[in-house]
C-alpha cells in the first residue's frame, strides 16, 4: 500500500483517518476485515450453539442446575482454587452462558417491573432477565459482570 505521507494543511486527525481509510481499502484491508468478520460469526455461532444445547438438556430442571451453579461459585474452595491459579475475580463463564441462555429463552422485565425495583440497586444494571426463578442481570461500571439471585 503506497501512500503520501504528508498532505500541506492537514491536522494529525486527518492523516490518521485517511490512513486508516486507505488501509481498509487496500486489499490488505479488506482480508484483514473479513478475517475478522469470519471470527466473528463463528463465535457468535457457537454461542448460540451451546445456548441451545444447554437449553434443550437443562429446560426441564432449570431451577435445579441454576441452583448447583450458584452454589459451585459461592463455596470457599472454588474461590480460593481460583486464587491459587492467578484468579483475583474468580471466573464464572457459567454465568455468562446463563445470560445467553436468559436473552434467547428467558423473559425480559418489562418497564413497569423495573420501574418497581429499587432504583439505586439498579444504577450499573444493563438489562435484567427472568430464566425459571431465577434473575439473571447484567451489572457494568468499570467492567462488566453477570448477577444470578432468586426471586423473592
Amino acid at each position: 500500500m503506497k501512500t503520501k505521507k504528508n498532505i500541506p494543511g492537514e491536522t494529525t486527525i486527518q492523516k490518521s483517518i485517511r490512513l486508516m481509510t486507505e488501509l481498509m481499502n487496500s486489499e490488505e484491508g479488506k482480508k484483514s476485515r473479513d478475517e475478522f468478520v469470519n471470527k466473528y460469526i463463528q463465535k457468535e455461532n457457537m454461542i448460540a450453539s451451546q445456548v441451545e444445547r444447554f437449553w434443550n438438556k437443562h429446560k426441564d430442571n432449570l431451577d435445579s442446575i441454576i441452583d448447583k451453579i450458584v452454589f459451585k461459585y459461592n463455596t470457599k474452595e472454588y474461590r480460593e482454587r481460583e486464587f491459587k491459579i492467578g484468579y483475583y475475580d474468580p471466573r464464572e463463564s457459567l454465568y455468562d452462558l446463563l445470560l445467553e441462555v436468559a436473552k434467547v429463552h428467558g423473559k425480559e422485565l418489562t418497564e413497569d417491573e423495573y420501574e418497581a425495583k429499587d432504583q439505586e440497586m439498579l444504577m450499573f444494571t444493563q438489562h435484567i432477565h427472568i430464566l425459571g426463578s431465577y434473575e439473571i442481570e447484567l451489572v457494568c461500571g468499570q467492567g462488566c459482570y453477570v448477577h444470578v439471585s432468586k426471586i423473592k
